[in-house]
């Protein structure tokens, strides 16, 4: 292939990627209007936890907390087009194996985020809102608790996505050793700079409190080790393995 063949077929696939992403961001984009109109339906089901109580402190909370929400179901609900485009740019480019590794690949992200936010609903969240009403019952004063809608999505939002991006970073890991972006070694070598992004990402995702973001932190250190783990796991026994087989072949 020449110069020119190859600038054709970079121009043809950087085309082809432009017309993809404007079509999701026009769709995600057109989508918001018709998920905002339904705001009401997302705060009724979020307040749950907390008994359908709630207060706004200002004027334009409730339109913006309404917005906030639709853009996140919005995007939450995209992520499988995404992944659809993805399969249908790359697929044709790849080799047999390398096709049903990555389609492994995009499904177990898909799985595992379905299993983090199940996690986020029907455990992690009901059990923090009951841990903290459980302190407004005071054996002195008698309190009336009456919860501040915008601090909860913030807290509840924050966590979701703490927790999808913490179940999310092990395919991210093995996707990158797959592509060939970086080596099991490499990762392991810059472990500490994988360490002080991570408590960025915790940092940004959690309440302003060291024990908030410890708490986000821990475990996606920990979820960045067991990739790595796996991942030098599996290069050493195809190691083994074409160790073996070029013993029987020579």
């Amino acid at each position: 292939m020449n110069a020119n063949s190859y600038e054709l077929v970079i121009q043809t696939h950087i085309r082809e990627l432009t017309y993809r992403g404007v079509y999701l961001l026009w769709g995600w984009f057109l989508r918001i209007f018709t998920l905002v109109m339904y705001r009401d339906l997302w705060l009724y089901t979020l307040l749950t936890p907390l008994g359908d109580k709630g207060v706004f402190l200002s004027l334009t909370a409730i339109f913006n907390r309404g917005l906030q929400l639709a853009v996140v179901v919005r995007t939450l609900s995209i992520i499988p087009l995404m992944y659809l485009h993805l399969w249908a740019f790359a697929a044709p480019s790849l080799h047999k194996s390398e096709q049903l590794t990555l389609f492994g690949l995009m499904g177990l992200s898909l799985l595992r985020g379905i299993v983090a936010f199940s996690l986020w609903w029907l455990i992690f969240l009901p059990l923090v809102c009951q841990f903290f009403l459980s302190w407004h019952h005071g054996r002195v004063l008698s309190l009336t608790y009456l919860p501040e809608v915008t601090a909860y999505l913030d807290l509840s939002l924050g966590r979701l996505i703490g927790l999808g991006f913490m179940f999310q970073l092990p395919p991210f890991i093995t996707l990158g050793v797959f592509m060939k972006w970086w080596s099991p070694i490499l990762l392991m070598k810059g472990r500490r700079f994988a360490y002080l992004l991570l408590l960025l990402v915790a940092t940004l995702l959690s309440p302003p409190d060291v024990g908030s973001q410890l708490i986000l932190a821990v475990p996606l250190c920990l979820a960045y080790e067991c990739a790595v783990f796996l991942r030098l796991c599996l290069k050493t026994r195809s190691l083994q393995q074409q160790h073996v087989i070029n013993f029987f072949m020579s």
